[in-house]
């Protein structure tokens, strides 16, 4: 069980490669403008990992958030903006409707809008850090492979979007969820969704040849 190379030391290194990369991906999202490098460089090396080719770790995060810094910031600036407007369109419409029920109805198009643009800014953020392309047609591919791929973008939607989950649902565990996210939460989902996006790509370069 203990020899160096059985599957508890694999299991254990896999453990410490996402803490540590949760780390480097937390102090890369400090200053907001550059989680859209920090998504590219984490979804990099998760999805070598998952592929056994992940390397030297740290290097190959920092290599790969210098790569990714020019366009996936765009990316990211670009669904930022979204992000606030329709954040910005749903507080004009609270205070023109109240709480009546054409709100509620608003509010559901308005969860739903920033649901597929998260997801869409998600699925464009991993594109980038894997295929060299314009901005634009990285949007657009991402739009299309999001739709076409819609179950598994639920799953990635979920496991994306777990902390908020989890707070909605246990609203008293503040602290294990925060404690969660520091530790390994937000490179232990982008592990799990590398599975997802690898068989994507794969299944996507397949049928291009």
């Amino acid at each position: 069980m203990f020899r160096y190379d059985s599957k508890f030391w694999s299991v254990a290194g896999v453990v410490g490669d996402v803490v540590v990369i949760n780390i480097l991906f937390i102090i890369s999202c400090i200053p907001i403008i550059t989680i859209g490098a920090a998504v590219s460089a984490m979804y990099t090396v998760m999805r070598k990992l998952v592929k056994k080719e992940e390397g030297y770790l740290v290097r190959n995060y920092f290599k790969a958030l210098k790569e990714n810094m020019k366009k996936s910031t765009i990316i990211w600036m670009i669904f930022f903006i979204l992000f606030v407007l329709i954040y910005a369109d749903l507080r004009i419409v609270k205070e023109n409707m109240g709480n009546s029920t054409s709100f509620s109805m608003a509010m559901g198009f308005f969860l739903v809008s920033f649901l597929l643009a998260v997801a869409i800014c998600i699925y464009a953020l991993v594109l980038q850090s894997g295929f060299e392309n314009t901005t634009k047609n990285t949007i657009k591919n991402a739009t299309i492979l999001m739709l076409a791929q819609l179950p598994w973008t639920v799953v990635i939607l979920l496991t994306t979007l777990s902390p908020v989950l989890m707070l909605m649902i246990f609203p008293t565990m503040y602290s294990v969820v925060l404690a969660g996210m520091f530790i390994g939460w937000f490179s232990g989902t982008a592990l799990i969704n590398s599975f997802i996006f690898n068989r994507i790509f794969d299944e996507m370069i397949q049928n291009k040849e």
